[in-house]
């Protein structure tokens, strides 16, 4: 081997010695971070952070080595640390001195190119070897719950080593959200609160064992085993408050439970934009729908709606236009065209038109989101030339024929009851339709012969005789009901409720006939019942105005109630920080449905107590929160007569 060659061999070894030493500075960097944030140093979600700082540290170990990649910087390295060399080997890399390469090769031959090379390694590799170890020395006891708890206890200053709540402090928390939402896991230690989609599954393990731990969610018991103790449980709908309590030393913790609502998908119909009524069935309607969800869609429709008809007679036919299967994407469209064939609409006709989006929650779901209804009416050809008719009472036939259907209603019922029914009660109750039935004979009876009076206005003594000959009836289907109802009132009277029933509908259907027979309407003056809304568009000049809202006494009264709370704790002496954390927690769960800036303060608060920390701010501010910001009033005072 030449002494160029051994050159370029050292060269070589010198770039891999640099590879190596940026490799594990920043593997030790990124080790160090991570085991920061498990100990509570840096936030918990620093695993970014850690991959940059890793690579940024890596970079400039290697900026430091570049010399390496130049072979005169190489050889010029060599010669200062080999002094006999005498410039012979940057000589010989010279192209331009070839020539005097047999006699510089006989120079550089006993030279030891070597050693410097195994000395820079000692050098380099060796801080390199120890801060790898360190980082994971770190980052294995960062994984250990007894040692992050006791560095975080001895951190925590007096007030939290006197506490008493040690054996409960670094617990680490396992969140596994639904199948549904991914099922994504998150690793929480020593937290305030767990925040966590409702149905997540919620695993908190503790550094102590399980004998004398107890726990519970809310009113409910959760099962406590394993050495250190753990508890399972699902993510509740409602806030709730985990009550931690070690009975060996008396220690107790509060965590708060906090749910997390899946939102329901969005849709939205961007065509047809507006609610439109048309002169003529249009020959086709475009029909497009923006879908979102923040986890995913399952499904997805465009429905519609025809109603036809007016007064008392109406139809109402339904359909999907389109529907799709989303796969979980969290953004869809959806388009359809509606043709003249399908929706087959007339004058008169009313077209709904809406998109209706469905998650893939399957814990409280699935979520339902629609959007706002579209509605394309189609004119009648009477509306262009109609009259405005003055309303006017219903008449009596309207009336007559309600009370005579309930009147059949009941009577049905009463036959269905009749076998589960004691012959005292099936006997009362036929009576009391007989007495209804009779009050309304006479009204008719009034209505089919005017002017013509009962010698007797008692309904239950049967038909009376007549002081005259009854004059010829106004109407015939009266007439026929007026008949059928007394030979119901007959049936009834006896206690006979079924052969009641069908002289009963021949009365309904005889009232039917007779309020479809005359209509009778008030005169009155023409009316332009479609409008030009461009025309009048924004051309009002009446300005609205909102009606006062009374404030709500339940919620300030509950306020009031809760900001008393606060101030009880806040104030009560001899009580340690642990205790008055967990108090904190405890009124931190009610405050969350009721005033979450508060209770966001608040766990602020709870916080800082458990590490020592002042928490006047953060309860200065859920008291602000609480009570409301004061309000100042740039007003001038009055003058004084003094």
């Amino acid at each position: 081997m030449t002494a160029v060659e051994r050159a370029g061999r050292a060269r070589t070894l010198l770039a891999m010695i640099a590879a190596v030493a940026a490799l594990s500075y920043g593997a030790a960097a990124a080790a160090m971070m991570l085991a920061a944030a498990r100990f509570g140093i840096l936030p918990p979600d620093v695993r970014i952070a850690a991959l940059v700082a890793g690579v940024v540290v890596a970079a400039a170990v290697a900026w430091r080595w570049r010399w390496v990649s130049s072979r005169q910087r190489v050889a010029l390295w060599l010669e200062e640390r080999i002094p006999e060399l005498q410039y012979a080997l940057v000589t010989a890399i010279e192209p331009r001195f070839a020539e005097l390469g047999p006699a510089l090769e006989a120079q550089m031959h006993a030279a030891p190119m070597d050693v410097p090379v195994w000395r820079a390694a000692r050098r380099a590799l060796l801080p390199a070897t120890l801060a790898v170890a360190l980082g994971a020395s770190a980052v294995a006891a960062s994984s250990t719950p007894g040692v992050v708890a006791a560095l975080r206890d001895r951190g925590a200053g007096p007030a939290a080593a006197g506490s008493g709540a040690a054996p409960l402090e670094g617990v680490s928390v396992r969140i596994v959200a639904p199948s549904y939402a991914g099922g994504r896991s998150q690793e929480l230690r020593d937290p305030e609160t767990i925040a966590a989609m409702v149905g997540s599954s919620v695993t908190i393990k503790g550094r102590v064992a399980a004998s004398g731990v107890s726990a519970r969610l809310g009113e409910r018991a959760l099962a406590v085993g394993g050495s250190p103790w753990q508890a399972s449980f699902a993510m509740p709908a409602a806030a709730a408050a985990l009550r931690l309590v070690h009975a060996s030393s008396g220690a107790a913790r509060v965590i708060v439970v906090e749910p997390i609502i899946d939102a329901p998908p969005r849709a939205q119909l961007s065509l047809p934009a507006r609610d439109t009524l048309l002169r003529a069935a249009p020959a086709s309607v475009a029909v497009r729908a923006e879908l979102t969800d923040d986890l995913g869609l399952a499904q997805a429709a465009i429905e519609y709606m025809i109603s036809s008809g007016q007064e008392e007679t109406y139809t109402a036919r339904t359909g999907i236009a389109v529907q799709r299967d989303l796969g979980g994407a969290r953004t869809g469209q959806l388009s359809a065209t509606l043709t003249a064939a399908t929706l087959r609409l007339g004058p008169g006709d009313v077209l709904s038109i809406r998109a209706v989006a469905r998650d893939r929650n399957t814990v409280s779901g699935p979520g339902l989101g629609t959007s706002d209804t579209r509605t394309i009416r189609i004119a009648r050809s009477d509306e262009y030339d109609s009259l405005a008719v003055e309303a006017i009472a219903p008449v009596f036939g309207d009336s007559a024929l309600l009370s005579q259907r309930v009147i059949l209603q009941r009577t049905e019922a009463l036959v269905r009851e009749l076998p589960s029914l004691a012959r005292e009660a099936a006997v009362e109750r036929s009576a009391t339709l007989a007495l209804d039935q009779e009050r309304l004979r006479n009204r008719v009876h009034s209505i089919v012969f005017p002017g013509h009076e009962h010698a007797d206005e008692s309904p239950l003594a049967g038909e009376p005789p007549d002081h005259a000959d009854p004059p010829d009836p106004v109407n015939a289907d009266l007439k026929v009901a007026y008949e059928a109802m007394w030979e119901a009132g007959r049936e009834l009277r006896i206690a006979s409720p079924s052969t009641a029933v069908p002289p009963m509908r021949v009365a309904v259907e005889a009232l039917d006939r007779a309020r479809m027979a005359d209509r009778r309407y008030l005169r009155g003056g023409t009316a332009r019942v479609v409008v030009d809304l461009e025309r009048v568009r924004l051309s009002g000049t009446e300005k609205g105005s909102s009606a006062g809202r009374a404030p709500r006494a339940a919620a300030d009264t509950l306020l009031r109630a809760l900001s008393s709370r606060l101030e009880s704790v806040v104030s009560a002496r001899g009580m340690s920080a642990s205790a008055r954390a967990n108090a904190l927690s405890e009124l931190r769960v009610e405050l969350l449905a009721v005033s979450p800036p508060a209770a966001a303060a608040l766990g602020r608060a709870a916080s800082a107590l458990r590490s020592g920390r002042n928490a006047t701010a953060d309860l200065s501010a859920a008291r602000t929160a609480l009570a409301g910001a004061p309000v100042i009033r740039d007003e001038a005072l009055p003058w004084s007569g003094w």
